[in-house]
Parts: structure tokens; sequence; C-alpha cells
């Protein structure tokens, strides 16, 4: 039994259980590729004025540009959903193999099926605020876990890379700012603090407050990137994923900076979302590396 190695049967494919998990890391990853283009389309349909173009739902029942905007959306939504329930659906199947990954997994399933309501919700209340702050949240879980799964997944074996203390700082910060953008969206106050750094005094109290934390939240994550760059770097960690976050997190800077000196044009707004998502994806993926490592260690 020592040398015998474990092989899986998937559609007539006959693999040996370490590709299976490579197959279900690039599911994953796939999955969260996916998930952050949904994500993205979702600030297209919310900054254009789609989400109240279709009166129905699932199915649309109307017609023009707004309407195939939010009709796209709920496609992709559609594709997310399979792809998380393949996910789900494989590591149910192979839960001794995939281990502690599978309740993970499974409530990704049960995360796509609440947004699968909530995107009924935010149609029958029209679209209320935090509703959408819900729906965000749910998104961003499901982005986190199929990130992490996948990293998981294709790293087992491999030795430690990351620094375990500085990865998850930056996933602490990343909620903290993520949360506090997505409560600006959520009370409609995007467009009531338009100075930098801070809001002037003429913004209500409640705008100044949401963004003077947002904004202070995204400073600290992005010199919390840097140092955890530098202690990844000295490690002889992999580089590409670090860089990668500090490329992302310098965008979302000149991209929010842009947005508020700009007016806030809807195409900034879009790819703020899009970067914002790609970005959290990666400070998931350095945890995961992190995280992998520091099990094994252990």
């Amino acid at each position: 039994m020592h040398g015998t190695t474990q092989t899986v049967s998937l559609g007539g494919l006959r693999l040996s259980m370490p590709a299976f998990l490579r197959a279900m890391g690039w599911l994953a990853l796939a999955t969260a590729l996916v998930t952050a283009g949904l994500m993205t389309w979702g600030s297209w349909v919310r900054v254009s004025g789609s989400g109240l173009a279709c009166p129905n739902w699932p199915d649309c029942g109307a017609e023009g540009t707004a309407a195939a905007i939010e009709t796209g959306h709920r496609v992709l939504a559609g594709v997310s959903m399979i792809l998380v329930f393949a996910l789900a659906g494989l590591a149910l199947w192979q839960r001794s193999a995939v281990g502690k990954l599978t309740p993970l997994f499974v409530a990704a399933a049960a995360m796509i099926l609440g947004q699968a309501a909530l995107g009924a919700i935010t149609v029958y209340t029209d679209l209320h605020g935090y509703a959408r702050l819900a729906h965000l949240v749910m998104a961003m879980a499901v982005l986190g876990i199929t990130t992490a799964g996948g990293i998981l997944l294709l790293t087992r074996g491999q030795p430690p890379r990351q620094s375990p203390f500085a990865a998850r700082h930056l996933v602490y910060g990343a909620i903290a700012a993520i949360a506090f953008g997505g409560t600006i969206v959520a009370t409609q106050t995007s467009f009531q603090c338009d100075t930098l750094p801070l809001c002037s005094g003429e913004s209500p109290a409640m705008a100044q407050t949401l963004h003077t934390l947002h904004r202070t939240f995204s400073g600290l994550l992005f010199a919390g990137a840097i140092w955890a760059a530098y202690v990844s770097w000295m490690r002889g960690a992999p580089r590409a994923i670090m860089l990668a976050v500090l490329a992302l997190m310098i965008g979302q800077v000149i991209v929010g900076a842009a947005g508020v000196m700009a007016d806030f044009p809807n195409p900034l707004r879009i790819l703020h979302m899009g970067l914002a998502s790609l970005t959290w994806a990666a400070i998931v993926a350095t945890w995961a590396l992190a995280y992998s490592g520091s099990r094994r260690e252990g």
C-alpha cells in the first residue's frame, strides 16, 4: 500500500489524486477570476443605473442597453454559480483528500445561493443600499474562499514561503478598507467628499467619518503591503504575488485620487471596483501561501 497512488475517475478520465487536487486548485482560481469579473460587472450595473432596468427576476422582461447590461450580469452570475457548485460537489466527493477545505467550498456554494436571493431582493426593494452591501460582502467572501482554496490545493507539499504575521495583517487591513468602502456606497455618500486627502468641512458628518476611515485603512494597508513585501523578499518568498499586490494597490490609489479630482466619472468607479476585487484576491493568495507554510511548520 505504501507505494500505491490513489486514482480518481472523472468523466472517463483517470487522474492520480495529486493531479485531481491540482485540477481542483486551478478550477478554484478560475472561479475566483470569474467572481472578480462578476463584481466588476456588478459595479458597471450600479454606476450605469441598470439595476432597475429588469423588472423581473431571474428573467429580465425588458429590452434596451440597460437591460442588456443587467442581463449580462445575471448570466455571468449563473456561470459563477455553476463553477462554485462544481467545486463544492468535487470537494464533497473527495472530502477525505480535500480535507478542511471541503466545508469552505460548501460554504461558498451556500453564499452563492444567498447571492441569488439577494439579487432578487435588490430588484424588489429598488436596490436598497444595505442589500447591495450584503451582496458585496458575500461576493468578497466567495472570492476569498475560492482564491485561498485554489492556492492551498496547488501548493500542497511545498516548503513555507510567506510570512504568516505579515500576510494575516494584510487580510485584516483589506477587510476594514473594503467594509468602509462598501458602506460608503450603501449610504450613498460617495459624492459627498470631493477633496483630498480628507473631506472638507462642508461634507456631512457621516461622509467625513466613512471616507476618513476608508482612506486611513487604505493607507495603512498600503504601508503594510510595502512591509510585507520586504519581509517576503528577505525570506526568499515568491516575489510575483507581493509585487502584484503593490502594483494593484498603487493602481487603486491613483484611480481613487483621480476619481475624486475628476468628480467620480463612471469608468473610474468601475475600475476602482475591479482593482479592489483583484487586490483582495492577491492579498488572500499571499495569506494562503503563508497559512499553508505555517501549518507545515507546526
